[in-house]
């Protein structure tokens, strides 16, 4: 059933696995969408979640079965990524933030790796895509996109004060 490409996102059967899915959301959600819009941000997160649920529909067998957001969370992790890269930040802490994750991943039993690695390439590369499309219709210097971001390789909630939307 098609639907369940979305669905399942929003579906969680632990409370643990959700609140970590929120605690991420609630610290980065915010930063990231002043830096990419309301409408982007949102399109950022269900790209992510739809990729997450298509790369576990590609890579696992048909009876397969996951639930969760984590897929649109990693998306999100990857978009915080290229906002630093583009923003010239330091993107370390992000890259920890998603290495030690990407390893939990693989490391822990009844974890869906190919929901988290299909969100966070879609995520990346639908962030990526959004910088590119903006960049290259405005008129100037791309580097006006990203002038006020803060520091958007910084996970803690810091420092985007008084950004408008930026793309």
């Amino acid at each position: 059933e098609p639907w369940q490409l979305i669905t399942s996102g929003f579906t969680h059967v632990e409370a643990m696995h959700i609140l970590f899915n929120m605690a991420v959301l609630y610290m980065l959600g915010p930063n990231l969408e002043a830096i990419l819009g309301r409408a982007r941000f949102l399109a950022v997160y269900l790209i992510a979640l739809i990729g997450g649920s298509a790369s576990v529909m590609l890579f696992t067998e048909p009876w397969t079965q996951t639930l969760g957001a984590s897929g649109a969370i990693y998306g999100i992790l990857g978009a915080y990524l290229i906002a630093a890269i583009k923003h010239r930040g330091d993107p370390r802490t992000i890259l920890m933030w998603l290495t030690i994750n990407i390893a939990f991943s693989f490391i822990f039993a009844n974890v869906s790796w190919q929901g988290h690695i299909g969100g966070l390439v879609a995520g990346t590369a639908a962030t990526a895509a959004a910088v590119v499309e903006v960049s290259m219709s405005r008129t100037g210097s791309s580097s006006r996109i990203w002038a006020s971001a803060g520091s958007a390789g910084s996970p803690s909630g810091s420092s985007i004060e008084g950004s408008k939307q930026l793309i």
